[in-house]
């Protein structure tokens, strides 16, 4: 990085007082244009929308990567799209058409407003192949535009950093995601099931459904990349699930009429509603991970994506430090907990966001049972031998370690 200049992915875009630039985002820049990439392989001339663009950056890249997509660059701040212009001229983009509120499009393929992106998503209804918004802040107030916007088939790709309202404040969370959540019950996904469940119920207003290729949790801000299909809003109510939590951290989808805690007998609590379908798809993340190759810049991501890809449907996942608080379990390690639900004909996985928690589909009553069996050695109910599967899953290198960048949100390099 220069004294004038912010390079990244050998773009250039001036450093001054009024760029703001993000180095914890650069893992979203890039899966975005991989997503992207991948997505619209084989379509030809693809719209892509982004909204809040400040420097320009992510278009840039984007014309860089997409040969023949038309990129769609708008913010609303002045000085915001002088600096897009400015640093368009500095990566020898030349060309470029300015839109003052309906787009319409000809042979260039950079496009410039400076509008509330909400009114003017409003206002090109069924436009864009795909729009990504990414906000400081929530994207629900923007979502029913997106949804107007984008085409049958097209991919929303939205941000959200507003993470204490997804699984802390119950209040805020119920305001604006219409979800009444159980404080800090299973962070990570809680927060991608709410906000994936309020596109999917606000996409069904529009007679629309949505389906998610990936839904990722990293550093301090969610990232879920949807598909939308139009004439389909009726599958939101098979989509969409009310559950029952209870202290223990047992979990029920509340199509059970009992909902009792068969672990620690309490009554458990109404919670929801959450996005009870696939966070990810797994086939479209290997089409993604054919994109990379695993060299060092790539390892991040690509472990990331390695892991996701292997998530199972199941909502909600367990932890094992809270076995240790809850039940005082210790010593516990997962892939001995893992193979043994293996070994008893369930499901496993590992989640991309912590690496103490994993998924399964049995029963809360048999996975502590199990870890009881394991901390007595006990083989009377249970096989404790290794798995080969599980084996396996532990040896993928998902590089773990670079999972976490700790670099906070709003840095600004200008110094």
């Amino acid at each position: 990085m220069s004294d004038e200049f912010i390079i990244e992915d050998s773009i250039k875009i001036i450093k001054s007082d009024e760029t703001f630039y993000n180095p914890a985002q650069e893992i979203n820049r890039n899966l975005t244009k991989l997503v992207l990439k991948t997505y619209f392989k084989s379509v030809k001339e693809p719209i892509i929308f982004l909204v809040m663009e400040a420097s320009g950056l992510r278009g840039i890249l984007l014309h860089k990567e997409l040969n023949d997509a038309k990129i769609c660059i708008n913010d609303i701040l002045p000085e915001a799209v002088e600096m897009i212009k400015c640093n368009l001229k500095l990566n020898d983009i030349k060309e470029y058409k300015f839109v003052e509120n309906k787009f319409n499009f000809d042979e260039n393929r950079i496009y410039i407003s400076q509008q509330d992106c909400v009114s003017l998503m409003f206002n090109n209804s069924r436009c864009f192949n795909a729009i990504d918004i990414d906000p400081f802040g929530s994207s629900n107030v923007f979502i029913a535009a997106a949804i107007n916007a984008v085409k049958n088939g097209g991919l929303l790709c939205f941000t959200c950093t507003d993470r204490g309202s997804l699984h802390t404040f119950v209040g805020k969370c119920f305001v604006k995601y219409d979800t009444k959540i159980k404080c800090n019950f299973d962070e990570s996904e809680m927060e991608l099931r709410v906000l994936l469940s309020y596109i999917s119920r606000t996409a069904a207003k529009y007679d629309c459904s949505i389906e998610p290729l990936i839904s990722l949790d990293v550093d301090y801000y969610l990232r879920v990349f949807v598909k939308v299909k139009r004439g389909s809003g009726n599958n939101s109510k098979k989509q969409n699930s009310f559950f029952y939590f209870c202290n223990s951290k047992n979990r029920k989808e509340s199509n059970t009429k009992n909902n009792l805690c068969e672990v620690c007998g309490e009554q458990m609590d109404f919670y929801g509603p959450f996005w009870n379908k696939n966070l990810q798809n797994s086939e479209f993340i290997s089409s993604v991970l054919n994109e990379l190759t695993e060299t060092g810049e790539n390892k991040r991501l690509i472990g990331m994506l390695k892991c996701m890809k292997q998530e199972i449907r199941i909502p909600f996942t367990y932890n094992l430090h809270d076995f240790g608080k809850v039940f005082k379990f210790e010593g516990i390690k997962l892939k001995k907990l893992m193979s043994v639900l293996y070994n008893s004909e369930y499901q496993v996985s590992l989640v991309h966001h912590s690496a103490n928690s994993f998924k399964t589909n049995a029963p809360y009553k048999i996975i502590i049972d199990i870890c009881r069996a394991i901390i007595n050695k006990d083989s009377s109910k249970y096989n404790l031998n290794k798995n080969e599967e599980i084996e396996n899953l532990f040896k993928v290198n998902y590089y773990r370690g670079l999972f976490k960048s700790n670099i906070g949100p709003g840095k600004i390099l200008n110094k």
